[in-house]
């Protein structure tokens, strides 16, 4: 027993193999070509030539820009079984105009800002992975079930699971600040099913989430000593390590960590990283296949993982990972996890050139939240209902209309979080309010409405834009990337021209920040301005024919319906955490 024994242990030491060999998954992201070192569509071939002749499964996230590219597209379609096509979430240009969405033009393609989903709002968030899934779907006939970015939102990655499906998504393992963007703080590169509101934390609950892996997982030790490539290129990835003068002998030695761990990740961005390094990931992957490792696709891996999910400890050299944090006394490191905590992005754009999502600095506290004021609406409409207070139903909708962003705003997941003016003491506020509102609509109740009627011209309003191209005065409204309306002094009608974001977006129209960053805007002028929009509209109604008043007043009504829709699916406007 003892020679056999010495003979297993030499054995390892000199072949380098390790001693359980789990799941790998090779993800090489595919980005358009015009970010290539050149266009050569060998690029393709040479690293779908490494996946076919080792005879592995490998999963190909291609950006949106790809699926327009018909010669790379009709390689992909041709790709053997083992392979999966998925979705790289990375915004362009080109697919932000597609979608509707204006994009920040003047700044890299790699800013935070602009290659992100968490740079956007929620509602061109949406607009975006739309567009997405449904040019994939058009081109492959299916819904990509694995997705990948360094970073993504977990506003985005919900909408996502709830509308779509998802099975994995790949984020980029910890760096404090590497190209313009610093995450830190999830599981040392293991893999985990992400929580519902923080995608850098373990789930308690599996049905919530999905199976996060992680890109360029680093050395446990070396990777984790600073800030900066010179420690994040300390990572199981080809480029990586070969820039800090390592070679096979070191991914084989770090690789064994996470291989013993249940799962590791490899590949190269097609076209830019992967020149010049396909030698070297094909040597990972003949160690890795000599080694008895078994090569999966993402959602293969997210699909089975999330069967044994069970939130389990983890160890990886040095670290101990739990639901409730992680350590590494070597390193003396610790983050202990706070759950029904969210990043910014969960509720609004984040707009900086420097993404951080760092678990240590997000220490935010949670607040108690209770919509009193949906109480105290509600008793009330009881009694109007037994008293048959006929002016409170016209009521109730001014006071909704008026105020709707105040009483949609709220507490959540360590934000205050503000749809139109921020307030203190948000639930004593939104009570008297409410109350401020009750008694001004029973004292106006006899123009109520022609006061309520007057939102109507609040969609108006709010849709007109102006601008200047060219000399030319352009007035109208505008639809995602659209314009109609007409140029000015020509008096020529303009029918859905298409324009460029960045014209798009220089477009003035009421500045409605302005006034639900004042509260006295907000909240006292603003009402009282329409209060008096609608005393002049009930004197013109009086002026003129009773049926004409008639249908202005029905027209008015209908767009009223537009203004208080648009209040209930509006995005949050500002968040502030809270301390």
């Amino acid at each position: 027993m003892i020679i056999l024994t010495t003979f297993i242990l030499l054995n390892c030491l000199l072949f380098n193999k390790p001693a359980l060999a789990n799941e790998v998954t090779v993800v090489n992201p595919v980005r358009g070509r015009e970010l290539w070192i050149d266009r050569s569509i060998k690029h393709l071939d040479d690293q779908y030539g490494i996946a076919r002749k080792n005879g592995i499964a490998a999963s190909w996230l291609l950006q949106n820009d790809v699926l327009e590219d018909k010669e790379l597209v009709e390689k992909i379609r041709n790709f053997d079984t083992k392979q999966e096509v998925g979705a790289f979430l990375e915004i362009s240009k080109n697919l932000a105009e597609r979608a509707g969405v204006v994009y920040p033009s003047q700044t890299y393609w790699y800013n935070p800002k602009a290659v992100f989903l968490s740079g956007y709002s929620r509602g061109e968030r949406r607009k975006l992975i739309d567009r997405v899934y449904e040019d994939f779907e058009n081109v492959f006939g299916y819904r990509p079930k694995s997705v990948g970015a360094w970073w993504i939102d977990s506003y985005s990655l919900n909408y996502i699971k709830n509308k779509y499906g998802l099975e994995t998504v790949m984020i980029v393992a910890d760096q404090k600040t590497t190209d313009g963007y610093g995450v830190w703080g999830q599981w040392a590169g293991v893999p985990y099913v992400a929580d519902k509101h923080n995608l850098l934390l373990p789930s308690l609950n599996k049905k919530d989430g999905v199976t996060v892996i992680q890109w360029a997982q680093r050395d446990p030790k070396l990777g984790y000593l600073g800030e900066g490539p010179s420690f994040s290129n300390y990572s199981i990835q080809a480029n990586d390590y070969l820039e800090q003068g390592k070679n096979i002998n070191y991914f084989k030695e770090i690789s064994k960590n996470y291989i013993d761990s249940g799962q590791l990740t490899i590949g190269l961005e097609v076209g830019q990283e992967a020149v010049g390094n396909l030698r070297e990931l094909e040597k990972q992957i003949r160690y890795l296949k000599s080694a008895g490792a078994k090569f999966v696709t993402m959602s293969q891996f997210g699909s089975d993982f999330m069967t044994k999910w069970a939130g389990q400890e983890t160890r990886v050299d040095g670290w101990k990972l739990t639901v409730g944090g992680r350590e590494n006394l070597t390193l003396g490191q610790k983050i202990n996890y706070r759950r029904g905590v969210a990043f910014s992005d969960y509720w609004t754009e984040d707009k900086n050139d420097f993404l951080e999502r760092n678990l240590e600095k997000l220490d935010n506290k949670t607040k108690f939240y209770w919509p009193l004021w949906t109480m105290v609406m509600a008793t009330m409409t009881i009694i109007a209902i037994t008293k048959r207070w006929g002016w409170w139903g016209e009521g109730l909708i001014i006071i909704l209309n008026g105020f709707g962003l105040l009483f949609r705003s709220k507490y959540a997941l360590g934000w205050e979080v503000f749809y139109g003016s921020e307030v203190k003491n948000l639930m004593l506020i939104q009570m008297l309010v409410l109350l401020a509102g009750a008694m001004l609509t029973y004292k106006f109740k006899k123009i109520a409405r022609w006061w309520l009627a007057g939102f109507g011209l609040i969609p108006l309003v709010s849709a007109i834009n102006y601008s200047v191209i060219g000399g030319q005065n352009f007035l109208g409204i505008i639809s995602g990337l659209k314009f109609f309306g007409v140029r000015l002094g020509e008096g020529v009608a303009v029918v859905g021209e298409k324009m460029p974001g960045a014209i798009i977006g220089s477009f003035l129209k009421f500045p409605w920040d302005r006034v639900w960053e004042n509260p006295l805007l907000g909240l006292v002028v603003y009402p009282l301005t329409m209060l008096g929009v609608g005393m002049i509209l009930s004197w013109l109604s009086n002026k003129i024919n009773k049926k004409m008043a008639g249908v202005i007043w029905w027209g008015l009504m209908a767009l009223m319906a537009v203004n208080l829709w648009q209040i209930i699916n509006s995005d949050p406007r500002v968040v502030v955490g809270i301390k």
